[in-house]
C-alpha cells in the first residue's frame, strides 16, 4: 500500500484517501495499525474542504490523535488564513468545516486507577499511546512487578504507567493485534488460565476475556489472520498442547499438538507459518525447532539451533527468525532464514541474559531485561541488523525479569 501511494499521480489525494480506508476496513485486526502512517502520507493542501469534512467524521481518523493532530493543522492553517486577511475560496466561507473544538479529546483518567497511571502522563496523548506510535514498548509484568504495565518511549527513554492487570503474572505472553494487547497465562504463585486484553485506543482498564483451556506458564504466542496462536507451556510438566484465540468470538479452538512438549521457548509466525524455538523438555534444553503449517494443519521439523537454549527471546525482523539469548545461549544470538532453512550466528548480546522479553521497534530489535543466574537486569539491549551490532539503549527503573513485552 505504501508503494502505491508513492506512485500516485499528483491531485488523487481524496481517491488515495478512499482506497486506503478499504484496505483497511478489509481486515481491520490486521491492518489498523498502519493507518495513521498511511494518512499522514496525504497531502491534504490538495484536497478539498468537503474531503477535510467527511474525513473528520472517519472513526479511524477520529480515534488516532496522530491522525486529529494532523487533520487539525490543516483547519487551523485555513482559519488563520482567513484571520489574517489570507485569500479563501467561496467554498470554505460559511462552511460546514469542523473545528478543532468538535474532535473528541481524549477523556481523563479514570481517578480510581492505581495512582501510578497518573505519573509522567503531562498529555493526553501519553494517556493513549495509539497504534501509530512505533517508537515505544509495553513492558508487562513480570517477577519483580507483576501487575505493571508500563511503557517506554526509546528515543526520549521516558516512561509512562498504564492500567495495572487484574491478575498480576510472570513467565506470560503476550501479542498485539491493532490497537488491542492481549495478554495469556503466567503465573503468581499459582498458574493462570485467565487472559486480558487493553484497547490502546481507551486504556481504562485491561478486560478480561475468554480463559485458556489449560491455565499454565512459559507457554508463547503469535498471530496469524484473526487468530492468537499459544503453544506448549507448564502445567505439572511441559505441554505439547496449543489452542489458538478467536478474536472475533473470543473463544479459544484446540488445535494439533506439537510433535515436542516444550516450555520456555519462543513462537513466532513468519512467512504465513507458526514457528517453535528451542526451549525445555525433561528438564533439558532444547535445540529442535518445528514449524506448523495452517493450512494443512501439519507440524513438521525443520532445522535445530546450533545452540539448545530455553528461556530464549525469539522476534521477526526481515523476513528472518532471531533466536536471542537464553539458558544454554549465553550472549549468542542465532538468526534463521526460512528460504535457506538454517540457523547462522549473528552479533552476540552484550551480556548473557535469559528470561528476557523481545520487541521489533523502527526495525530494530529491543531485548528487554532477563536474568543473568544471579541477578536480574535492568538494561536494554537494541540490534542493528544493518551493522550487525547491539548497544545499550537505556535502562529500566527497576530490573526486569520473567516479563512480557510488546512493540507499540
Amino acid at each position: 500500500m505504501t508503494a502505491v501511494i508513492k506512485l500516485r499521480n499528483n491531485g488523487c489525494e481524496e481517491a488515495v484517501f478512499t482506497a486506503i480506508l478499504k484496505w483497511v476496513n478489509h481486515n481491520p485486526l490486521q491492518r489498523e495499525e498502519f493507518f495513521a502512517n498511511l494518512f499522514l502520507q496525504i497531502d491534504l493542501s490538495l484536497t478539498s474542504t468537503q474531503f477535510l469534512t467527511e474525513a473528520s467524521k472517519e472513526s479511524l481518523v477520529r480515534n488516532n490523535v496522530v491522525c486529529s493532530n494532523y487533520l487539525v493543522d490543516k483547519l487551523l492553517k485555513i482559519q488563520l488564513d482567513s484571520s489574517t486577511g489570507g485569500e479563501i475560496s467561496s467554498s470554505v466561507q460559511g462552511s460546514d468545516l469542523p473545528t478543532y473544538s468538535s474532535f473528541a479529546s481524549p477523556s481523563q483518567p479514570n481517578p480510581e486507577l492505581s495512582p501510578k497511571y497518573l505519573q509522567n502522563s503531562p498529555t493526553p496523548s501519553t494517556y493513549y499511546p495509539t497504534s501509530s506510535y512505533t517508537d515505544k514498548l509495553l513492558i508487562v509484568g513480570g517477577q519483580e512487578s507483576s501487575a505493571d504495565c508500563i511503557v517506554y518511549d526509546v528515543i526520549t527513554k521516558q516512561k509512562t504507567y498504564l492500567p495495572e492487570l487484574n491478575h498480576g503474572r510472570s513467565g506470560a505472553t503476550s501479542v498485539k493485534v491493532g490497537s488491542k494487547i492481549f495478554v495469556f497465562g503466567g503465573g503468581d504463585g499459582v498458574l493462570i488460565d485467565a487472559c486480558e486484553m487493553l484497547d490502546l485506543n481507551e486504556p481504562n482498564r485491561w478486560h478480561l476475556m475468554s480463559s485458556l483451556l489449560p491455565a499454565r506458564e512459559h507457554c508463547s504466542s503469535s498471530h496469524f489472520e484473526g487468530h492468537i496462536y499459544v503453544t506448549g507451556g507448564w502445567n505439572n510438566g511441559r505441554l505439547s498442547y496449543c489452542e489458538k484465540f478467536d478474536i472475533h468470538n473470543n473463544k479459544w479452538i484446540k488445535m494439533k499438538n506439537m510433535n515436542i512438549p516444550r516450555d520456555e521457548h519462543g513462537t513466532v509466525v513468519c512467512n504465513g507459518f507458526l514457528y517453535c524455538i528451542g526451549g525445555s523438555q525433561r528438564s533439558k534444553r532444547l535445540s529442535s525447532c518445528e514449524r506448523y503449517d495452517m493450512r494443512s494443519d501439519v507440524w513438521s521439523e525443520i532445522a535445530p539451533l546450533n545452540q539448545a537454549r530455553k528461556g530464549l527471546a525469539c522476534v521477526v525482523l526481515d523476513g528472518n527468525i532471531y533466536a536471542i539469548g537464553g539458558n544454554g545461549g549465553g550472549k549468542t544470538v542465532e538468526r534463521f532464514n526460512p528460504t535457506i532453512g538454517r540457523w547462522a550466528y549473528v552479533a552476540s548480546l552484550q551480556y548473557a541474559r535469559y528470561h528476557s522479553s523481545a520487541c521489533v521497534v523502527g526495525n530494530k530489535i529491543f531485548v528487554v531485561g532477563g536474568s543473568s543466574g544471579e541477578e536480574s537486569r535492568n538494561s536494554v539491549q537494541v540490534y542493528d541488523s544493518t551493522a550487525d551490532v547491539w548497544t545499550t539503549a537505556f535502562k529500566t527503573q527497576k530490573p526486569v525479569c520473567e516479563a512480557t513485552v510488546v512493540a507499540i
